[in-house]
């Protein structure tokens, strides 16, 4: 399944880091600060908080290489950089609306590519993970798909791939935690 619909090809909308990103801090110390609270992964947060009229929070996600540069990654950290600059500007911008916009940059994580489908792949993500880090304490299920074809145009392949992600990659990826 390549497409949403018909002329619309899906493509990455983010990194395996952005997620793993989020994932760390979520599972630190600092998250505590948030609780109770909606962390907006939408370009559009900030336009939902002022039509509230309430303010918000907005956490964007960097890297230790927007904190201090890297050799050899020049492209990637310059990038890193940028997200602190616009985030604190944004900052600047919104804070009349009571809207908060921070970052955090978590240091070391790994990003382990897998079809979430497909059992075996996900017990060695798991292993590799607990490989490189032992036990773990958190895990964020987070694949999913919503394709949008109508229903008359339904593919078994359509159910069986939708099906695949948003179930049984929950149910492959829960088994390996509580073991």
């Amino acid at each position: 399944m390549a497409q949403f619909s018909d002329g619309i090809t899906l493509g990455r909308l983010s990194e395996p880091e952005d997620v793993a990103n989020v994932v760390s801090f979520l599972a630190g110390d600092d998250s505590n600060y948030v609780t109770g609270q909606t962390i907006v992964v939408d370009g559009a947060a900030a336009d939902a908080f002022m039509s509230l009229g309430h303010g918000g929070k907005i956490i964007n996600a960097t890297s230790q290489a927007g904190v201090q540069g890297n050799p050899n990654l020049t492209a990637y950290g310059s990038t890193k950089f940028a997200i602190r600059g616009i985030t604190q500007t944004t900052a600047k911008e919104l804070a009349e609306f009571g809207i908060t916009v921070n970052a955090f940059a978590p240091g070391i994580v790994i990003a382990i590519q897998a079809d979430v489908a497909k059992r075996a792949e996900v017990f060695a993500a798991v292993a590799e993970t607990k490989e490189k880090f032992g036990e773990f304490n958190v895990i964020v299920n987070n694949a999913g798909v919503a394709p949008t074809t109508p229903i008359m145009s339904v593919t078994e392949e359509d159910m069986n791939w939708t099906w695949g992600i948003n179930v049984n990659g929950v149910v492959w990826g829960t088994q390996l935690f509580v073991k």
